[in-house]
Protein backbone atom coordinates (compact mmCIF):
# COMPACT_ATOMS: atom_id res chain seq x y z
CA UNK A 1 0.00 0.00 0.00
CA UNK A 2 1.54 3.54 -0.99
CA UNK A 3 2.40 5.44 1.85
CA UNK A 4 2.22 9.09 1.33
CA UNK A 5 3.90 12.44 2.58
CA UNK A 6 2.61 16.26 2.16
CA UNK A 7 4.68 19.20 1.61
CA UNK A 8 2.49 22.45 2.37
CA UNK A 9 3.74 25.58 -0.04
CA UNK A 10 2.92 28.38 -2.20
CA UNK A 11 1.10 27.94 -5.77
CA UNK A 12 4.57 29.28 -7.16
CA UNK A 13 6.51 26.75 -5.94
CA UNK A 14 4.18 23.78 -6.91
CA UNK A 15 4.78 25.03 -10.62
CA UNK A 16 7.99 25.49 -10.35
CA UNK A 17 8.64 21.78 -9.11
CA UNK A 18 5.81 20.71 -11.80
CA UNK A 19 7.89 22.98 -14.76
CA UNK A 20 11.21 21.45 -14.00
CA UNK A 21 10.13 17.91 -15.00
CA UNK A 22 12.97 17.19 -17.85
CA UNK A 23 12.76 14.59 -21.24
CA UNK A 24 13.88 12.11 -19.08
CA UNK A 25 10.78 12.55 -16.61
CA UNK A 26 12.81 13.88 -13.65
CA UNK A 27 11.70 16.68 -11.88
CA UNK A 28 13.47 18.85 -9.48
CA UNK A 29 13.26 19.09 -5.62
CA UNK A 30 14.84 22.01 -3.60
CA UNK A 31 16.47 22.13 -0.34
CA UNK A 32 17.11 24.83 1.42
CA UNK A 33 19.76 25.17 4.51
CA UNK A 34 18.36 24.09 7.83
CA UNK A 35 19.80 27.93 9.16
CA UNK A 36 16.19 28.66 6.98
CA UNK A 37 13.81 26.68 9.01
CA UNK A 38 11.12 28.19 11.55
CA UNK A 39 12.36 26.31 14.71
CA UNK A 40 14.61 28.32 16.78
CA UNK A 41 16.01 24.78 18.43
CA UNK A 42 17.12 23.46 15.40
CA UNK A 43 20.38 21.03 16.38
CA UNK A 44 19.40 21.55 20.28
CA UNK A 45 17.39 19.29 20.49
CA UNK A 46 19.31 16.46 18.84
CA UNK A 47 22.48 17.37 20.42
CA UNK A 48 20.67 16.78 23.79
CA UNK A 49 19.48 13.17 22.87
CA UNK A 50 22.93 12.74 21.25
CA UNK A 51 24.37 13.76 24.91
CA UNK A 52 22.06 11.43 26.50
CA UNK A 53 22.67 8.71 23.69
CA UNK A 54 26.93 8.92 24.64
CA UNK A 55 26.63 8.64 28.59
CA UNK A 56 23.79 5.80 28.43
CA UNK A 57 26.49 3.94 25.57
CA UNK A 58 29.76 5.45 26.62
CA UNK A 59 31.16 2.18 27.46
CA UNK A 60 30.04 0.14 24.36
CA UNK A 61 29.57 2.64 21.48
CA UNK A 62 32.72 2.29 18.78
CA UNK A 63 34.36 5.70 18.16
CA UNK A 64 32.71 7.07 21.67
CA UNK A 65 35.25 9.83 22.04
CA UNK A 66 35.41 11.11 18.27
CA UNK A 67 31.50 11.56 19.31
CA UNK A 68 32.09 13.18 22.03
CA UNK A 69 34.41 15.36 20.05
CA UNK A 70 31.81 16.16 17.69
CA UNK A 71 29.49 17.39 20.36
CA UNK A 72 31.92 20.17 21.32
CA UNK A 73 32.74 21.49 17.84
CA UNK A 74 28.70 21.55 17.30
CA UNK A 75 27.80 23.36 20.57
CA UNK A 76 30.33 25.96 19.44
CA UNK A 77 28.72 25.85 16.20
CA UNK A 78 24.98 26.21 17.69
CA UNK A 79 26.19 28.87 19.88
CA UNK A 80 28.73 31.33 17.60
CA UNK A 81 27.06 33.91 15.25
CA UNK A 82 30.36 33.23 12.87
CA UNK A 83 31.07 30.81 10.05
CA UNK A 84 34.09 29.00 11.77
CA UNK A 85 31.67 26.15 13.46
CA UNK A 86 28.81 26.25 11.25
CA UNK A 87 28.86 22.76 10.17
CA UNK A 88 24.76 22.91 10.22
CA UNK A 89 24.97 25.34 6.66
CA UNK A 90 26.00 22.21 5.16
CA UNK A 91 22.57 20.64 5.93
CA UNK A 92 19.77 20.86 3.62
CA UNK A 93 16.46 19.48 3.71
CA UNK A 94 12.67 19.72 2.39
CA UNK A 95 10.09 18.95 5.13
CA UNK A 96 6.77 16.45 4.45
CA UNK A 97 3.96 15.95 6.78
CA UNK A 98 2.23 12.49 7.28
CA UNK A 99 -1.03 15.12 7.70
CA UNK A 100 -2.36 16.12 3.96
CA UNK A 101 -5.57 18.37 5.44
CA UNK A 102 -4.06 19.97 8.53
CA UNK A 103 -5.43 23.78 9.41
CA UNK A 104 -2.22 25.43 10.95
CA UNK A 105 0.46 23.51 8.03
CA UNK A 106 -1.67 25.80 5.81
CA UNK A 107 -1.68 28.52 7.56
CA UNK A 108 2.17 28.39 8.45
CA UNK A 109 3.58 26.64 5.30
CA UNK A 110 0.84 26.64 2.66
CA UNK A 111 0.91 30.60 2.09
CA UNK A 112 -2.24 31.10 4.54
CA UNK A 113 -3.99 28.49 3.01
CA UNK A 114 -4.04 30.03 -0.66
CA UNK A 115 -1.51 27.28 -1.62
CA UNK A 116 -1.34 23.25 -2.19
CA UNK A 117 -0.38 20.36 -0.60
CA UNK A 118 1.89 18.15 -2.71
CA UNK A 119 1.85 14.48 -2.31
CA UNK A 120 5.01 11.95 -2.61
CA UNK A 121 4.84 8.40 -2.60
CA UNK A 122 7.03 7.74 0.95
CA UNK A 123 8.42 4.24 -0.39
CA UNK A 124 9.63 5.40 -3.76
CA UNK A 125 11.44 8.10 -2.43
CA UNK A 126 13.39 5.76 -0.09
CA UNK A 127 13.97 3.67 -2.43
CA UNK A 128 15.76 5.77 -5.15
CA UNK A 129 19.56 4.52 -5.60
CA UNK A 130 20.91 7.74 -4.66
CA UNK A 131 19.32 8.11 -1.69
CA UNK A 132 19.19 4.58 -0.99
CA UNK A 133 23.24 3.65 -0.83
CA UNK A 134 24.45 7.18 0.06
CA UNK A 135 25.22 7.96 3.67
CA UNK A 136 25.07 11.97 2.42
CA UNK A 137 20.96 12.18 1.70
CA UNK A 138 18.01 10.12 3.32
CA UNK A 139 14.07 10.52 4.05
CA UNK A 140 13.60 9.47 7.89
CA UNK A 141 10.78 10.62 10.53
CA UNK A 142 11.39 13.38 13.06
CA UNK A 143 11.83 12.52 17.09
CA UNK A 144 9.91 14.71 19.05
CA UNK A 145 11.70 14.92 22.33
CA UNK A 146 11.05 17.45 25.56
CA UNK A 147 14.87 19.05 25.92
CA UNK A 148 14.63 18.61 29.46
CA UNK A 149 13.60 15.03 30.04
CA UNK A 150 15.20 12.86 27.23
CA UNK A 151 13.11 9.81 26.91
CA UNK A 152 14.45 6.09 26.14
CA UNK A 153 12.31 5.95 23.20
CA UNK A 154 14.45 9.18 21.89
CA UNK A 155 17.71 7.51 22.87
CA UNK A 156 16.96 4.18 20.74
CA UNK A 157 16.25 6.17 17.76
CA UNK A 158 19.33 8.40 17.76
CA UNK A 159 21.20 5.09 18.17
CA UNK A 160 19.61 4.12 14.82
CA UNK A 161 20.97 7.26 13.51
CA UNK A 162 24.38 6.53 14.93
CA UNK A 163 24.74 3.08 13.37
CA UNK A 164 23.82 4.42 10.19
CA UNK A 165 26.49 6.78 10.03
CA UNK A 166 29.40 5.65 12.67
CA UNK A 167 31.06 2.69 11.53
CA UNK A 168 34.81 1.27 10.97
CA UNK A 169 35.16 2.99 7.90
CA UNK A 170 33.80 6.03 8.88
CA UNK A 171 36.70 8.86 8.75
CA UNK A 172 36.62 10.26 12.04
CA UNK A 173 36.68 14.08 10.86
CA UNK A 174 33.53 13.40 8.96
CA UNK A 175 31.80 12.99 12.53
CA UNK A 176 31.06 16.41 12.98
CA UNK A 177 29.25 16.49 9.62
CA UNK A 178 27.49 13.36 9.83
CA UNK A 179 26.12 13.89 13.14
CA UNK A 180 25.03 17.45 12.36
CA UNK A 181 22.50 15.52 9.81
CA UNK A 182 21.67 13.33 12.18
CA UNK A 183 20.74 15.98 15.21
CA UNK A 184 18.53 17.65 12.27
CA UNK A 185 15.90 14.65 12.81
CA UNK A 186 15.06 15.56 16.55
CA UNK A 187 12.84 18.77 16.86
CA UNK A 188 11.20 19.72 19.71
CA UNK A 189 8.28 18.29 20.93
CA UNK A 190 6.09 21.93 20.94
CA UNK A 191 5.73 20.75 16.88
CA UNK A 192 4.74 17.38 17.21
CA UNK A 193 1.55 17.94 15.96
CA UNK A 194 2.96 18.67 12.22
CA UNK A 195 4.22 14.88 12.21
CA UNK A 196 6.69 15.81 9.81
CA UNK A 197 9.52 13.88 7.46
CA UNK A 198 12.44 15.11 6.15
CA UNK A 199 14.50 14.84 2.98
CA UNK A 200 17.91 15.45 4.08
CA UNK A 201 21.03 15.96 1.85
CA UNK A 202 24.42 17.28 3.51
CA UNK A 203 26.99 18.76 1.35
CA UNK A 204 30.10 17.73 2.77
CA UNK A 205 32.14 15.74 2.93
CA UNK A 206 30.72 15.31 -0.59
CA UNK A 207 27.83 16.01 -2.76
CA UNK A 208 26.03 12.80 -4.28
CA UNK A 209 26.81 13.30 -8.42
CA UNK A 210 23.15 13.76 -9.31
CA UNK A 211 22.41 16.51 -6.86
CA UNK A 212 23.40 20.35 -7.83
CA UNK A 213 24.42 23.44 -5.77
CA UNK A 214 22.96 26.35 -6.93
CA UNK A 215 22.18 30.09 -5.32
CA UNK A 216 19.10 32.25 -4.72
CA UNK A 217 18.05 35.70 -2.70
CA UNK A 218 16.37 34.17 -0.29
CA UNK A 219 15.39 36.31 3.61
CA UNK A 220 17.54 39.03 2.68
CA UNK A 221 20.71 37.45 1.42
CA UNK A 222 22.27 35.42 -1.06
CA UNK A 223 21.67 31.31 -0.15
CA UNK A 224 23.01 27.92 -1.40
CA UNK A 225 20.28 25.68 -2.04
CA UNK A 226 20.29 21.92 -3.80
CA UNK A 227 18.44 20.34 -6.61
CA UNK A 228 17.37 16.59 -6.23
CA UNK A 229 16.22 14.93 -8.89
CA UNK A 230 13.70 12.24 -8.70
CA UNK A 231 10.95 10.51 -11.24
CA UNK A 232 8.15 12.81 -11.83
CA UNK A 233 5.52 9.52 -11.05
CA UNK A 234 6.58 10.10 -7.20
CA UNK A 235 4.34 12.75 -6.93
CA UNK A 236 0.69 11.13 -6.54
CA UNK A 237 -1.39 14.22 -5.49
CA UNK A 238 -2.17 17.90 -5.29
CA UNK A 239 -4.40 19.60 -3.01
CA UNK A 240 -5.32 22.89 -3.16
CA UNK A 241 -6.03 25.21 0.19
CA UNK A 242 -9.59 26.04 1.59
CA UNK A 243 -9.10 30.37 0.88
CA UNK A 244 -11.28 31.10 -1.44
CA UNK A 245 -10.35 30.30 -5.19
CA UNK A 246 -11.50 30.13 -8.17
CA UNK A 247 -13.69 26.75 -8.91
CA UNK A 248 -11.87 26.49 -12.53
CA UNK A 249 -8.21 26.25 -10.83
CA UNK A 250 -9.06 22.97 -10.63
CA UNK A 251 -9.84 22.20 -14.40
CA UNK A 252 -6.74 24.61 -14.86
CA UNK A 253 -4.23 22.32 -12.78
CA UNK A 254 -4.99 19.41 -14.57
CA UNK A 255 -4.94 20.93 -18.32
CA UNK A 256 -1.46 21.85 -17.03
CA UNK A 257 -0.46 18.39 -15.61
CA UNK A 258 -1.96 16.39 -18.67
CA UNK A 259 0.53 19.11 -20.84
CA UNK A 260 3.64 18.25 -19.16
CA UNK A 261 2.95 14.36 -18.98
CA UNK A 262 1.38 13.45 -15.88
CA UNK A 263 -1.27 11.44 -17.84
CA UNK A 264 -1.47 7.34 -16.48
CA UNK A 265 -4.25 6.46 -14.63
CA UNK A 266 -7.57 6.98 -13.57
CA UNK A 267 -8.08 9.34 -10.69
CA UNK A 268 -11.28 11.54 -9.21
CA UNK A 269 -11.50 15.10 -8.65
CA UNK A 270 -13.28 17.44 -6.53
CA UNK A 271 -14.38 20.09 -6.90
CA UNK A 272 -16.00 22.13 -4.28
CA UNK A 273 -17.72 25.75 -2.88
CA UNK A 274 -20.05 26.94 -1.36
CA UNK A 275 -23.19 25.56 -3.56
CA UNK A 276 -21.25 23.02 -6.04
CA UNK A 277 -19.71 19.20 -5.74
CA UNK A 278 -18.90 18.34 -8.65
CA UNK A 279 -17.00 14.97 -9.58
CA UNK A 280 -15.42 14.17 -12.82
CA UNK A 281 -12.92 11.43 -13.48
CA UNK A 282 -9.91 12.41 -15.61
CA UNK A 283 -6.98 10.76 -16.87
CA UNK A 284 -3.80 11.89 -14.80
CA UNK A 285 -0.87 10.31 -12.62
CA UNK A 286 -1.91 12.99 -9.64
CA UNK A 287 -5.12 13.10 -8.31
CA UNK A 288 -6.32 16.85 -7.83
CA UNK A 289 -8.41 18.12 -4.93
CA UNK A 290 -9.19 20.64 -2.69
CA UNK A 291 -9.17 20.79 1.16
CA UNK A 292 -12.37 20.34 3.14
CA UNK A 293 -11.76 22.40 5.55
CA UNK A 294 -14.49 24.94 6.42
CA UNK A 295 -11.67 27.80 6.37
CA UNK A 296 -11.94 31.05 8.35
CA UNK A 297 -9.32 33.52 7.94
CA UNK A 298 -7.68 35.02 11.09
Amino acid sequence: MTKEIYHYTTLKALYAILNSVNDTGELSLRLNSIGNMNDTFEGITGLEVLKAFCQKNKNSVKNINAIKNSIESLEKSLNTNTDEYEVFNDIFCMSFSEKNDDLSQWRAYGDNAQGAVIGFDLNRLKELDFIKNNQNIRVDKVDYAHTKEIISNDIENMEYFIKKIVNEKQKIDSFDSYLAGALCFFRDNAFESEQEYRLMCNKKPQLPSRIKLDFDFIKQQIAPYLNVPIPKEIIKSVMLGPEKVCVQKEQFLQDYLEQKGFVDTNVKTSIRDERVLHEQSQSSSISVSRSKIPYIPK
